[in-house]
């Protein structure tokens, strides 16, 4: 949403940023396509916040996440603002939470 080093939809026509790289994974690992990048849940500009989308009917063992998070390019995401707190960041519970299902 905020990020210019990583964009969520670079460039529809050549498949750049974030949701491509995801679809691509969710491609691979079987999952059902979304439409298009707007046709999952994601969080808005301006919301400051993050949103877990998991790709529905992937594989067995092959799930797909992708987060969208309103904010910079940083490597502690926190709800509510645009800079790295590594006190109150989400990041490390929601990978977490990922790889424990393996």
């Amino acid at each position: 949403m905020s990020d210019g080093t990583c964009p969520y939809n670079g460039n529809e026509s050549k498949k750049r940023g974030g949701f491509f790289c995801a679809s691509l994974h969710a491609e691979n690992n079987g999952c059902d396509m979304p439409a298009g990048p707007n046709a999952i849940t994601k969080t808005n500009a301006g919301s400051k916040t993050h949103v877990e989308y998991n790709f529905k009917n992937c594989d067995a063992g092959y799930p797909v996440k992708y987060i969208t998070f309103d904010g910079g390019h940083i490597a502690a995401p926190t709800d509510g603002q645009t800079s790295d707190d590594g006190l109150k960041t989400w990041a490390p519970a929601a990978m977490w939470d990922f790889f424990s299902q393996f």
